[in-house]
């Protein structure tokens, strides 16, 4: 996986203290599609994810996946 400057995976975010959709269901609903939204981006260039978890799922010190 590339290296991201303060991308934390989402596995731990979920995990931590700090879990900003812990309470938050928009956040939340948010993240989903922001995730569906990655992964047609690879469908359409063919790119098939075999290994989709929360673990491989970082978010950007700016709260966007």
């Amino acid at each position: 996986m590339e290296y991201i400057e303060g991308a934390i995976p989402l596995g731990r975010l979920l995990g931590s203290g700090k879990n900003p959709f812990r309470h938050n269901e928009i956040a939340a609903i948010q993240m989903f599609l922001e995730i569906v939204s990655a992964l047609e981006a690879c469908e359409e260039q063919k790119i098939v994810h075999r290994d989709l978890s929360p673990a491989n799922v970082l978010v950007l010190p700016d709260g966007r996946i």
